[in-house]
């Protein structure tokens, strides 16, 4: 339980740094197939109290759930202005959460090298790797990297183009 603290913790400090113009929300699955999103800029902390997950929200109110009632849950970046206009595009991370083996799908829009890079939460690059002369159009890149438990953050870069996105490891 301690771990998922100081996970959560680590994780919204820098979401916090990231640029203002991207939308940032967690979200919780339920069992029952119900998502509750909240933009995390309306969240002031997550605790785990007993069998209990509480969301406080900047406005005093607090979500709770049974932790025995998620499925999962998890943080998404979505993609803002500035990235629209970069040469990545479509971005997306599967399975999320992850056992440690996971797909990275992406969309070039012009002939690119690209530099894909996984950071854990301490700052360190535990995976890098460099896919030269991509022409335009869609790919799919597979990391079967043994990753050990915990939150982790992808990469994509071209040039000054960047795209940042959160991937948790279970297992």
């Amino acid at each position: 339980m301690k771990t998922k603290k100081i996970i959560l913790t680590a994780l919204m400090l820098f979401i916090s740094i990231i640029s203002t113009k991207a939308q940032v929300s967690i979200y919780v699955e339920e069992t029952n197939g119900t998502i509750t999103q909240t933009p995390l800029n309306e969240v002031r902390k997550i605790d785990f109290s007993g069998v209990d997950m509480l969301l406080h929200k900047t406005d005093e109110t607090v979500l709770i759930w049974a932790i025995s009632d998620i499925k999962k849950y998890y943080y998404d970046i979505t993609t803002s202005i500035k990235e629209l206009k970069n040469n990545i595009e479509k971005c997306i991370l599967y399975p999320n959460p992850s056992n440690g083996n996971f797909k990275i799908n992406y969309r070039v829009k012009n002939k690119s090298n690209i530099l894909i890079t996984v950071i854990n939460i301490y700052g360190s690059i535990v995976f890098q790797t460099t896919k030269n002369n991509l022409n335009k159009g869609d790919y799919i890149f597979t990391i079967n990297n043994n990753l050990e438990t915990g939150s982790y953050f992808v990469k994509i870069q071209n040039g000054n183009n960047l795209i940042t996105k959160k991937i948790i490891i279970i297992k």
